[in-house]
């Protein structure tokens, strides 16, 4: 039994390595996955099949965005099926916020501005930062190589009213860039890239790396982002909540956040994690084709913070933004999840 023990635990270890967990695509009520076979210190690992029972009605129900923040979410839905239902079709982080408040969903991937908002509305608990801002400067032709080069130029951008414009307008303030910025839509960015009317971009990922891949002739040229002077990085998304929740179900929050953190985590400067996700999210048709799929997810600023550093960071980027004319609040010290 101790060497059935041990081999069981080596396997464990191959597999977090590659997904999140031992988790079933299977929506059934007993869901069967074979394992891949694994070598460990020159020892063959045999395939084992490991059995999943599907939550049914107790699967957390996760309202996520099919953007960049709700990425990790993605695989969970595919990996995980058996323990959380992922709503992304049309989500919003204003609607999944939405979701939270109302009781249609348990945890959802927000902005920060909605999970400050939202924790003034509803009691919840703030998880993590997963994602920060990556802004992408896009051109046609060949100049445009420094930030320098910016100046002058007509640019169109996205996010108006958001912390996108509002980093955006830093850096180039911090630069000494007097620039012509055009806010609009990513399709309507999009469409004027078709048309030739938008030559200069800044978009935030993975939008970048979608209209340079639809629009010919356009190439990203280097990313804004990498220089924001702060000493904080500017967050894009974190994960919330419900309270009640979260107090009657520890045992699964505890469980979804390892899962997520995993999941987060293997895509940080890891192209073997990054190609993985790639090729689910891919496979199950959240991306055209696989090469799309790989320069989207590692163009994402994925990170992972909880605790102390996390309710840091929230609370440096909402001064931020009150610093920038908005309307915020910091949430209470309670709201944030482990502290």
């Amino acid at each position: 039994m101790s060497n059935f023990k041990k081999i069981v635990a080596l396997l464990l270890v191959a597999v977090c390595l590659i997904s999140v967990a031992a988790c079933g695509k299977n929506e059934k009520a007993d869901v069967t996955t074979t394992a891949p076979a694994a070598n460990h210190e020159d020892k063959e690992i045999p395939d084992v099949e490991v059995t999943v029972p599907d939550r049914g009605e107790n699967k957390i129900k996760i309202a996520a965005p099919a953007d960049s923040g709700g990425l990790a979410f993605s695989k969970l839905a595919i990996d995980c099926s058996y323990a959380y239902s992922v709503e992304q079709k049309g989500i919003t982080s204003a609607t999944a916020a939405e979701k939270i408040k109302n009781g249609e969903a348990q945890v959802a991937a927000l902005t920060l501005a909605d999970a400050a908002a939202l924790s003034s509305q509803a009691d919840i608990k703030i998880i993590a930062i997963n994602t920060n801002l990556v802004l992408s400067v896009v051109a046609s032709g060949e100049g445009i190589l420094s930030c320098e080069e910016l100046d002058g130029k007509t640019i169109y951008a996205c996010g108006e009213g958001t912390y996108v414009q509002w980093v955006t307008e830093k850096i180039l303030d911090d630069n000494g860039v007097n620039a012509d910025i055009v806010y609009a839509t990513v399709d309507e960015i999009d469409a004027k890239m078709k048309s030739g009317e938008a030559e200069i971009c800044i978009l935030p990922e993975f939008d970048g790396t979608g209209l340079t891949n639809a629009n010919e002739g356009f190439t990203k040229k280097f990313p804004l982002t990498s220089l924001w002077k702060e000493d904080f990085a500017p967050a894009a998304t974190c994960v919330v909540a419900r309270t009640d929740y979260v107090e009657a179900n520890t045992g699964y929050i505890e469980e979804l956040v390892e899962k997520f953190e995993m999941a987060t985590n293997s895509c940080i400067d890891n192209e073997a994690g990054i190609g993985y996700l790639a090729q689910i999210l891919t496979e199950n048709g959240y991306f055209s084709d696989f090469e799309l799929a790989k320069k989207s997810v590692a163009a994402v600023g994925f990170v992972y913070l909880d605790g102390e550093e996390m309710k840091a960071a929230f609370e440096a980027n909402v001064d931020f933004y009150a610093d920038c004319g908005a309307e915020i609040t910091a949430p209470a010290d309670s709201a944030y999840y482990g502290i």
